[in-house]
């Protein structure tokens, strides 16, 4: 029996938040992981969750920008919400993650080992 347009929008949805919600998660799983074998202490399910959560971030945002679409609202005010969730979105899940990246010294290594920059910053 054929769906209707609306149906197949509806199931395209759903399957389409189901399979980001298993990326995120897959994410998650593969960054707790390496947490976990870290020899230091770390809190790697809540690493796992930081990721996993990001989902629902993104359907919210998918969400806001359609109800301001079907809202006819202007681009600068579009851009202004969407910095505004974005910097919202951030500030409340990334010491989630940036926290147990900090507790396994991450951000102890050097990115380039020698640098004109540090030569003088000392």
């Amino acid at each position: 029996m054929p769906f209707s347009a609306k149906d197949k929008q509806s199931a395209h949805g759903i399957r389409g938040l189901l399979a980001m919600t298993l990326v995120f998660a897959l994410s998650g799983v593969m960054h707790a992981a390496g947490s976990y074998t870290e020899l230091r202490e770390t809190a790697p399910l809540w690493l796992f969750f930081g990721f996993a959560v990001q989902s629902v971030g993104v359907a919210a945002q998918e969400m806001i920008t359609k109800l301001m679409v079907k809202g006819k609202v202007g681009p600068g005010v579009k851009q202004v919400v969407t910095i505004a969730f974005w910097w919202f979105w951030g500030w409340l899940t990334a010491l989630i993650v940036i926290g147990d990246m900090a507790a396994c010294g991450l951000f102890q290594s050097k990115v380039i080992p020698y640098s004109i920059v540090n030569r003088f910053w000392k």
